[in-house]
């Protein structure tokens, strides 16, 4: 019985080898094609649940901003800011003290409410509480906001109109407010039956809630959020 020559060994060993480095080669191939089907695949859904994510947080957001801008016009329609800028009666100052608190309550995201005169000077102020309450700004308390930003737009409005300012930190007495606070106002400008500019009804929504509200929305863990204006701020 004739046995293998070592030469013969030899060649079966190194084809031997080269098959199983093609095996290998193979497998090889095969793992990274199956880990980019599958990554292209993972990464296509979660950029799809992101952007489900985002919608969710875009409605979320315009669903708690869109409410201001109806109290406010429903503020300015009710005549009462109309009445106390043109009056100056004390009834009808407690009548407007009376809905800007009833307001107030129904929405805690409310900073400030406020009523200024076509000068700029605020007529009527409540502020929010620690404690979560509403509290009127004694008159020898009240600001004038005429060289504010927020009140030279809202006085170019025109009527049923509402300003919202951009998302910037509260100013009092020309001081940043301690702890610092971050607010977007709105306003809407009053006017007289004989379309005079009496002033403008403002509504402070603090933005601390809209913060709160996006990390809530966040469910995916090291996911950044970012909230931008239109200048990309």
């Amino acid at each position: 019985m004739n046995r293998p020559s070592p030469r013969y060994k030899k060649h079966q060993r190194q084809r031997g080898a080269i098959l199983a480095a093609s095996l290998l080669a193979f497998l090889i191939v095969m793992t990274l094609f199956t880990y980019e089907v599958l990554h292209r695949q993972l990464h296509d859904e979660r950029r799809q649940e992101q952007m489900h994510e985002l919608f969710g947080m875009q409605q979320a957001l315009l669903a708690n901003l869109k409410h201001v801008g109806t109290d406010l016009m429903y503020l300015s329609k009710s005549g009462l800011p109309e009445a106390l800028l043109t009056s100056g009666q004390t009834s009808i100052d407690e009548y407007v003290v009376y809905f800007l608190t009833a307001m107030s309550q129904l929405n805690r995201y409310y900073d400030q409410l406020r009523v200024l005169d076509g000068k700029g000077n605020e007529v009527i102020r409540l502020n929010r509480q620690s404690d979560g309450t509403m509290a009127k700004v004694p008159k020898h308390q009240l600001q004038n906001k005429f060289d504010r930003y927020y009140f030279k737009e809202i006085s170019r409005l025109q009527p049923n109109q509402v300003y919202t300012s951009r998302f910037d930190l509260n100013i009092e007495k020309g001081v940043l407010e301690q702890p610092l606070k971050p607010m977007i106002r709105f306003g809407t400008p009053i006017y007289g039956p004989a379309g005079q500019f009496l002033g403008a009804a403002l509504i402070n929504y603090q933005g601390i809630y809209l913060h709160q509200l996006l990390n809530e929305l966040n469910i995916h863990e090291g996911d950044q959020v970012y909230l931008v204006n239109q200048e990309g701020y």
